[in-house]
Formats: C-alpha cells, sequence, structure tokens
C-alpha cells in the first residue's frame, strides 16, 4: 500500500486474501495495522530511518523492512543500507528485512551475517524471463555496469509517491536519454480498451505492454546491477542465492 491515500477497503480485503499486508511511503498508522490484523493478516512496514523503524513497530506491525540508499526506485531514506540496517536490528524486536542493493548471493549472506532475518531483491529479479518488465528493460539492466545508476526527480510526472519526495533510483543513461527527448509523449502504454499515453518524465516504469522510446522512461535499477549478468528463469537466481548462504 503506498502514499497517504489508502482506501481502506482494499486493506480489509487484501487481509483476507494474503498472509502479508505490506506499506510504504506512508507514515506508520496503527489504524491500518489494526485493520488488516482483524483481517488475519500479518502487517509488514519498509522504513528509511530508524525513527520510523521504531513508529512502524509502535503502531503494531509485524515486519520491519529496512530501505538503504542503494535500493532501485523510491528511495524512502537518506542512509546507506548496513549501517541503517544495524541501528534498526538494535532499536526494534520484530523481524527485520534488509532491502537495497542486494543482488548477488553474497550481497545477500552479507546483511544475513548483519543480523537480517531475510532480505528484500528486486533489480535482480527485473531480469528474469518470468518479469512483467519490457524486454528493453531487462536489457538495459544487464548492460549496466557498477556505478552507472543515480537517486533523481526527473521522473516525477504523473507518480503519486514523487508529491512528497520526488527521489527515485534509475539507470544514469535514463536520466541523460529523457533530458535530451524531444517530446511530451514518450510512449504508449496498451490496456483493456485501448492506448494510454506516457508522458515525458511518467514514474510507470516500462512493461511489456508498453511501446516508445523504452531507453528514456523510469528504467529503476538499485546499485548492485552490476553484478546482474543474464535473463534467467527465477527459478536459476533463488538457486544461485541460496548457494551462496553458509550451510
Amino acid at each position: 500500500m503506498l502514499t497517504a491515500d489508502v482506501d481502506e477497503d482494499v486493506v480489509a480485503a487484501a487481509a483476507e486474501r494474503v498472509r502479508l499486508v505490506d506499506f510504504f511511503w506512508l507514515d506508520p498508522r496503527p489504524d491500518l495495522v489494526e485493520l488488516a490484523h482483524r483481517g488475519g493478516a500479518l502487517v509488514g512496514w519498509q522504513v528509511g530511518s530508524v525513527e520510523e523503524a521504531r513508529a512502524a513497530t509502535d503502531a503494531g506491525s509485524d515486519v520491519v523492512t529496512v530501505q538503504g540508499t542503494e535500493a532501485g526506485g523510491h528511495v524512502r531514506g537518506s542512509r546507506p543500507l548496513r549501517p541503517l540496517l544495524a541501528e534498526v536490528l538494535a532499536a526494534v524486536d520484530v523481524p527485520v528485512l534488509a532491502a537495497g542493493g542486494i543482488a548477488s548471493g553474497p550481497a545477500l549472506a552479507a546483511v544475513l551475517a548483519d543480523g537480517a532475518d531475510g532480505a528484500r531483491i528486486g533489480t535482480l529479479f527485473v531480469a528474469t524471463e518470468e518479469s512483467a518488465a519490457h524486454p528493453d528493460y531487462k536489457r538495459a539492466v544487464v548492460d549496466a555496469s557498477s556505478g552507472s545508476t543515480v537517486v533523481t526527480g526527473a521522473f516525477a510526472t504523473e507518480c503519486p509517491l514523487c508529491a512528497t519526495s520526488p527521489r527515485a533510483r534509475v539507470l544514469r543513461a535514463a536520466v541523460d536519454r529523457v533530458a535530451s527527448f524531444d517530446g511530451d509523449v514518450v510512449g504508449t502504454l496498451t490496456i483493456a480498451g485501448g492506448e494510454l499515453p506516457l508522458p515525458r518524465g511518467a514514474g510507470m516504469p516500462p512493461v511489456a505492454a508498453v511501446s516508445g522510446s523504452v531507453d528514456a522512461m523510469a528504467l529503476y535499477a538499485g546499485e548492485g546491477v552490476g553484478s546482474v549478468t543474464g535473463v534467467r528463469p527465477a527459478r536459476e537466481v533463488v538457486a544461485d542465492l541460496a548457494a551462496a548462504l553458509p550451510r
């Protein structure tokens, strides 16, 4: 659930159908946690600071995800993952997941060794056969090297999350391309009933149903992107991650 404009009926409906209802980008709210708990679900809250982690647990969250600035996509906080993770682990007594720049088995093993109970991994799974990302987006992730991402506000058009903080980590090449793009519409999204134009600087990442200048769209990627070496089945990615963990 994203932004402060949360539909409580949606929260209630989700809680009856899934094991975990996850919140991000809005301040922790006890009423939403209670609503999800009443539906039978656990609650997770993704945070970008120690203060927000404490607020999430005070609100009743069962799990906290610590997001470092290495993360791809919308960046909540302002600190790197591992020092922030250490402080959150010392501050809360619920399971803690790590997120941000984790795109390899060794990176996963490192945060687990730091004390995380698990991790969230995004960029690595963008480049999987099962991913709904546009093929050109997948290829851009595979071709990117370490140091090729940047936190920017360049993709804040029609982006609800960006209303409060237009900060997202994307491939630097996409920022350069959208800056030089000539026109107001970078492409279209084919949906039931027609096509939806995508304005220049739109916050939506390109999915398979998108056409147009994909290289000028929001190519979200974390700092671990250099570890992504190919488009593979998700089962192979998971197997490689597991193989790097201590037995």
